[in-house]
């Protein structure tokens, strides 16, 4: 739960016990006040997701669905095995 009290000169947030928010209240419509270090936070944020979905994208186009045959997931989960038998060398058994 998080407290937020206003009073005509400043806005603060408390969240358990612990000033989270302070600052000056604004009184101009329709504007948004944004931490420099949130801005900052943010970008870098940003560069870290499109480096991990610019990585991705060198497989796969965007909205692309990478079809398997079904035998990859059975392989996957143990639920296929090979036997290594004399005369059964490779065979898959289910």
């Amino acid at each position: 739960m998080v407290q937020v009290t206003a009073t005509l000169d400043r806005v603060i947030a408390i969240c358990d016990g612990t000033v989270v928010a302070d600052h000056a209240r604004c009184w101009a419509n329709q504007q948004v006040i944004t931490d420099p270090g949130h801005v900052t936070t943010a970008k870098a944020l940003r560069a870290d997701y499109n480096q991990i979905r610019r990585r991705r994208s060198d497989h796969t186009m965007p909205g692309e669905v990478v079809y398997r045959p079904l035998s990859v997931y059975d392989e996957l989960f143990g639920l296929t095995a090979t036997v290594d038998d004399a005369g059964d060398v490779g065979e898959e058994i289910a």
